[in-house]
């Protein structure tokens, strides 16, 4: 994909912004009326509501402030303005990046992305327990894997959500993540146990990958967690599940193939 010309590029974060600020600031009217009997002058706001139209009286001291918004929004609403004869005349194909990178940044306002957190999310707002699996997960589609993620099966008495099921070769993935931890490893010793019980097996139809931890730089006391995707695709070739060729294309694009 061509990357965006800075003048459409620009075309977009103004549209953006300027929607932005413009939802920001409720949509109402001003109008001024004199009273009939004393002749002074009242700021109203006219505001649309489920029960029609509703007219509300200022006070005197927020008149500046009614008067400030209201001229803030008219400024914006003239900048939209302009933009959109901007985006007229745009090409086809312009126009269309325009409308779908705006619909992109609106449904991500809608749905508070990267505001309320509880759970690593996947671009299609699938949640994943670590963000190695958010990773992984990106791995799988880059190579065109069919993938269910958290795919539960019932193994000796228990109940086991496998990281990964393969539909297509009806193979299991399970990614180790902190061996490091006596409990966790002890738990997936357990479970792995379960697992050849009932058949499911290493390098036979189950794949099982795992971190590397390496000592902090900055601090030698602390290991931090590290994952070799060009490992993972290794692993994948020999379990049948990326073709040779592509792997080679991804993994050493500028190699050239050796010789037998």
């Amino acid at each position: 994909m061509a990357k965006l010309s800075s003048h459409i590029a620009h075309i977009i974060s103004s549209f953006y912004h300027t929607l932005l600020k413009l939802h920001a600031i409720p949509e109402f009217c001003l109008s001024r009326k004199k009273n009939k009997k004393t002749g002074k002058v009242y700021l109203y706001k006219q505001e649309s509501t489920s029960k029609g139209r509703k007219q509300t009286k200022i006070k005197a001291a927020k008149e500046a402030y009614y008067l400030a918004l209201y001229s803030e929004r008219q400024k914006l609403k003239a900048r939209l303005k302009e933009l959109k004869a901007k985006y007229k005349t745009l090409s086809f194909k312009d126009r269309r990046d325009v409308r779908y990178a705006l619909a992109c940044f609106q449904h991500a306002l809608d749905l508070g992305v990267g505001k309320a957190i509880e759970k690593n999310t996947y671009l299609d707002g699938t949640t994943r327990d670590s963000k190695s699996e958010i990773i992984l997960s990106l791995l799988f589609d880059l190579l065109g894997i069919k993938y269910t993620h958290n795919y539960s099966i019932y193994a000796q008495g228990r109940t086991y959500l496998v990281d990964f099921y393969f539909p297509d070769s009806q193979d299991f993935h399970e990614h180790m993540g902190m061996l490091d931890d006596e409990q966790y490893a002890q738990n997936q010793k357990r479970k792995l146990e379960d697992y050849a019980a009932e058949g499911i097996q290493e390098k036979k139809n189950l794949l099982i990958t795992k971190e590397h931890y390496v000592t902090d730089s900055h601090d030698p006391e602390k290991k931090r967690a590290c994952i070799d995707l060009r490992e993972i695709v290794l692993q994948l070739i020999s379990f049948g599940k990326v073709s040779p060729q592509k792997a080679f294309h991804l993994l050493f694009p500028d190699k050239p193939l050796p010789k037998i």
